[in-house]
């Protein structure tokens, strides 16, 4: 408790330059009070420079904001998009292009222990990936490529023991187009496409960002310091940003590889595939997609109901449209939420 009260104080002295203590306080408490957001959001959404409130009622997290869009989204469903299994085979039956499943890891599953691992892998294609079943944010992820030398079956075996009693997933790797890779080979960059149904139940896309990942890190995740560079609506990287450190840069932190101003080549095929899969959730209100733009196409690496747009409103502003203004009761601290739907904290 002592230390997170010295890290609170210390972000508070912080951002002295930009308001007082007491100023700072107030301000938390306020935005409490009318959008339910956190001292969190509060620092990353800056609140604390000079903002109108026209600005502020366009930023939402999982905790709150004025106008939430995830009061749409049905929690009878929430097992779809948790457990990757049940999400992969609806993506199938719904003909929405996915990883090819190879296997199954777990208790009871084909694959149960360290023999039939053995036996997988044995007969396994050059480069495959490991992903737990209720996993997210790249938690638990690994990319076993052939080419990086002699496999040790039983090394790797024991990093997957901890979360056995869950079970993993083995799909086959997803190359990004050349384009993409070059922006960072050791990860899929992927399209983080963020959609909402309005009334009329057409979908739309809210914004777009392109995540790219950190050398020698296979995920792009920005837990694992991944890069969140903005896209704008005809296909353009924007300025890049980095949630961990707060900062903007054109080019890539580590390798200087260009980021900002490329016209990615096959970006219209992203939107326009992930509005079609958006047609077979009209139960749904509003998602994030992981979408991999690949020489045969977009492919779905999955999708979301608690996406994260921390990092790309941190960076870009926020993402409530005019429309979900007009159609979202305006929400504060005090609200009734209908436990049929998601709500804060839920």
């Amino acid at each position: 408790m002592l230390r997170k009260l010295a890290r609170a104080w210390s972000i508070i002295k912080l951002n002295r330059r930009h308001k007082s203590v007491v100023g700072q306080v107030y301000g938390i408490f306020i935005h409490k009070l009318l959008m339910n957001l956190t001292a969190k959001d509060y620092y990353i959404f800056r609140f604390y420079e000079n903002k109108t409130w026209d600005e502020k009622i366009r930023y939402m997290s999982h905790r709150g904001s004025r106008y939430w869009p995830w009061q749409r989204n049905q929690m009878q469903y929430r097992i779809l998009f948790k457990d990757k299994l049940i999400m992969k085979s609806f993506f199938d039956f719904s003909g929405i292009q996915t990883p090819k499943l190879l296997g199954m890891i777990g208790s009871g599953r084909e694959i149960s222990d360290l023999e039939s691992f053995q036996k997988f892998l044995s007969e396994a294609p050059d480069d495959f990936s490991i992903k737990r079943v209720s996993g997210k944010e790249g938690d638990g992820f690994l990319r076993i490529r052939r080419s990086d030398g002699e496999l040790n079956h039983v090394d790797i075996w024991n990093k997957l023991r901890k979360f056995m009693w869950q079970g993993y997933l083995i799909e086959e790797s997803i190359q990004n187009t050349e384009q993409l890779a070059n922006l960072n080979p050791s990860s899929l960059n992927t399209f983080r496409v963020i959609t909402y149904r309005n009334n009329q139940g057409e979908w739309s896309v809210i914004c777009t960002y392109l995540k790219v990942g950190r050398p020698g890190i296979a995920v792009d995740n920005s837990k694992y310091g991944g890069i969140t560079v903005p896209m704008s609506e005809d296909g353009v990287t924007l300025r890049a940003f980095s949630i961990q450190s707060g900062d903007y840069f054109s080019n890539h932190p580590d390798t200087n590889v260009p980021l900002e101003g490329i016209n990615i080549e096959g970006f219209p095929s992203v939107i326009e595939f992930t509005l079609n899969a958006c047609k077979e959730f009209p139960f749904m209100g509003t998602l994030g997609w992981d979408i991999a733009l690949t020489d045969q196409g977009p492919v779905a690496i999955e999708t979301g109901l608690h996406y994260h747009p921390d990092a790309i409103q941190a960076a870009n502003g926020g993402i409530v449209t005019d429309e979900m203004i007009k159609e979202l009761p305006a929400r504060h601290m005090f609200s009734r939420w209908d436990r049929r739907f998601f709500y804060p904290g839920c």
